[in-house]
């Protein structure tokens, strides 16, 4: 072994080499992995408890929202009275996304997706999770209705054949 003034220390090959020098991605390399792995963290695919996606997120005015993502490709209204709208979106192939409107703004995002989906929980929930490993995650929460709720962190969980289909957003404490 050789020292360094530093104290530290490189493994030699018998040919007296760096022997983790060919382990060692090339300085050019490591700079475009870098660069990917800023990318993916940038990424708006990443949902917040209680709050949403970067571009959508709860409270957010419906004029923001449209001129953030763009014209839902569906909308409806929520209910015949207080003019709330629900908004659809086509995410990507395998996620879709329903944010309902309210005149206080966003109130609730509901994404819906397969196994495939890129969108995760910032704790690590997947679509196509089981219910316990979930519970792994985030502890024992209420549940209603074939929904796991965690009422004060703002998100819920629906299956499908015991499987994770659906991430709801909504208020804290609600």
């Amino acid at each position: 072994m050789l020292t360094l003034p530093a104290t530290e220390t490189i493994a030699q090959d018998s040919a007296g080499q760096d022997a983790d020098a060919a382990l060692r991605p090339p300085a050019e390399a490591s700079e475009e992995l870098r660069n990917k792995i800023v990318s993916y963290l940038e990424s708006d695919i990443f949902i917040t408890e209680g709050f949403g996606l970067k571009k959508v997120h709860l409270g957010q005015s419906m004029t923001d929202l449209i001129k953030k993502i763009g014209a839902p490709h569906k909308s409806s209204k929520a209910s015949l009275f207080g003019g709330s709208r629900k908004l659809y979106y086509r995410i990507d192939s395998n996620t879709e996304m329903l944010i309902l409107v309210t005149k206080q703004g966003v109130t609730q995002i509901v994404f819906e997706g397969n196994m495939s989906s890129a969108y995760s929980t910032y704790a690590g929930a997947r679509f196509g999770m089981s219910e316990s490993e979930l519970r792994i995650i985030y502890g024992n929460g209420v549940v209603k209705k074939n929904t796991l709720r965690y009422s004060r962190k703002g998100i819920g969980f629906s299956f499908e054949n015991g499987r994770l289909k659906i991430i709801q957003i909504f208020k804290k404490g609600t």
